[in-house]
């Protein structure tokens, strides 16, 4: 075929796709990428999350999502977001619980509409999660997570979340090679959390290993797993504390409880000296400081939110007492 025909022949088709390309574009259209939930029930219920994305030409202001359990419609939920999205956005919403699931049970997803408009396009827009996952128990809420690098640490990262998909928890990336990295973790007391384990290699931490302690007991580790790129884990924590928690639990007591603005806790029982952190619920460190012998730790919470916060108290031999009150 002569040089210049089949140039032309090239730029038409070249054309023909655009063309193709551009009538496919729809002007309200969502995709559900992923369900990022829980896996498992917590307690009588779960509360689906997904990460939505829009990849309509118009700015996506409200989503209705379809929420089916074994084949029957639980709910209708219409997600106006508080933050618009643009084409390409990815949003992750919690939508409404559900209540009275179990081990087995099929959530069924779907996608019926963008701004008051029928979705246009059927794909990404139907997504089933079964939940099957069998969670592990940790008696304690104070935890250990042993972090055994393997020989790119720079590659591991860790997060815990809870039922509605906010971060309490991170650690990582890590920078010594084949290294053990010890964290203590107080955790919500009787949560249902997400523990996820990640390696931006993919191929798993090779003779590393992530491991979860409950009263100096294993109660998860990633050991044997082969490669990977994340490893998911559901995670239900219990209301007591380590064992080396309780010969002063009873004697720490913060005052007054919940707190207006100024508190205090006697630490005079503890061995010194003793060190003082205050963590809010998301795992932030909001105050810390360290407290002579035969003293009180004081705290001046003024300019803090209101929720709940968790003092936790270090002593000269290292054990770890955790003080949970509420800011009001």
């Amino acid at each position: 075929m002569h040089t210049t025909m089949r140039h032309f022949l090239f730029m038409l088709m070249g054309t023909c796709l655009f063309a193709f390309d551009a009538a496919a574009q729809f002007t309200y259209d969502a995709r559900i990428l992923e369900y990022t939930g829980l896996r498992h029930a917590c307690g009588s219920e779960t509360t689906p999350v997904l990460k939505i994305q829009n990849v309509g030409t118009a700015t996506m202001g409200t989503c209705v999502v379809e929420t089916w359990k074994n084949g029957l419609m639980v709910n209708s939920f219409n997600w106006v977001l508080a933050v618009p999205a643009t084409m390409g956005s990815v949003r992750q919403p919690a939508l409404p619980a559900v209540p009275g699931v179990g081990a087995g049970d099929v959530l069924e997803f779907r996608i019926i509409s963008v701004n008051a408009q029928p979705d246009e396009d059927a794909t990404g827009n139907v997504l089933q999660q079964a939940l099957d996952e069998e969670p592990v128990i940790a008696p304690s809420y104070v935890v250990q997570l042993q972090v055994l690098t393997d020989d790119a640490p720079e590659e591991t990262t860790w997060t815990i979340h809870d039922a509605t998909g906010n971060v309490v928890a991170t650690g990582g990336p890590y920078a010594n090679a084949n290294t053990t990295e010890d964290v203590r973790l107080v955790l919500p007391v009787l949560a249902c959390l997400d523990l996820r384990v990640s390696d931006a290699g993919g191929n798993g931490l090779g003779a590393g290993r992530v491991r979860l302690l409950s009263n100096g007991s294993e109660v998860y580790t990633t050991a044997g797993q082969g490669d990977f790129s994340e490893l998911r884990q559901g995670l239900i924590t219990g209301t007591i504390t380590a064992m080396e928690e309780q010969r002063h639990l009873n004697a720490l007591q913060l005052m007054p409880n919940p707190v207006v603005e100024f508190a205090q806790v006697d630490v005079r029982s503890l061995p010194q000296p003793v060190t003082s952190r205050v963590i809010d619920a998301a795992g932030r460190e909001v105050s810390g400081t360290r407290i002579e012998a035969d003293a009180t730790v004081e705290l001046n919470t003024s300019r803090w939110m209101p929720g709940l916060y968790t003092l936790m108290l270090r002593d000269g031999k290292g054990g770890v007492h955790p003080v949970r009150f509420v800011r009001q």
